[in-house]
């Protein structure tokens, strides 16, 4: 049986002049173990390419993190792997306020076996002060569906595992009646950003239902 692999296409990246592809693509080698941990994000075995854009400030920063193209066909993974390169940093820009990039993520996860469940907890309590905190980022989903002159009502379900150092290691969209992929791959990504208290026992799966008004 194949075990779940997440390819990056390295030799491929592209990147403003205040950054070389060969930086970028050391970068992003680094993240992979975060980029593979996004194949927890679907239940189904999924292939292809996810291509990001994003621009790395001055500070290493990332912004404008969005998905330019893919064949993956799975809001969950597309938004999980933007959502990786969103809470990470990155090469300074050399001589630039900051600079454009482009990667590449070949997701090929056919055959993959079921990851055991994890045994680790973290209480009510702290979940929600965080997700509290946060509720302006998850809100912004829905504000820029809703700038873009999309009306996006009704519910879902989104769910994620808590790493053991309290990183969101996946997300996704369990189940949904609000039909508006862009929106799904936002809370995705946007759940990614979020860091939570280290559950006890190991990592922990969460789960909370949305509705959008």
């Amino acid at each position: 049986m194949r075990t779940p692999a997440l390819l990056l296409l390295t030799g491929c990246a592209t990147a403003g002049t205040g950054l070389s592809a060969a930086d970028l693509n050391a970068a992003m080698a680094s993240l992979d173990a975060e980029l593979r941990a996004c194949l927890g994000a679907t239940t189904e075995p999924v292939g292809g390419t996810v291509e990001l854009t994003w621009v790395v400030e001055q500070d290493g920063s990332t912004g404008m993190v969005e998905v330019a193209a893919s064949t993956v066909g799975d809001p969950n993974v597309e938004g999980c792997v933007a959502g990786v390169v969103r809470r990470n940093t990155f090469p300074r820009p050399s001589g630039e306020p900051f600079t454009d990039a482009r990667f590449p993520v070949d997701v090929d996860a056919l055959g993959a076996a079921p990851a055991p469940a994890p045994s680790g907890v973290l209480g009510p309590t702290a979940v929600h002060a965080v997700l509290a905190a946060h509720r302006t980022t998850l809100a912004g989903c829905l504000a820029a569906a809703q700038a873009g002159g999309r009306e996006v009502t009704g519910d879902l379900e989104l769910h994620w595992q808590v790493a053991p150092d309290g990183r969101v290691a996946w997300a996704r969209v369990a189940a949904a009646s609000v039909r508006d992929l862009a929106v799904e791959r936002c809370l995705v990504s946007s759940m990614m950003t979020i860091t939570f208290p280290p559950p006890e026992g190991g990592a922990a799966n969460l789960s909370m239902p949305l509705k959008l008004l």
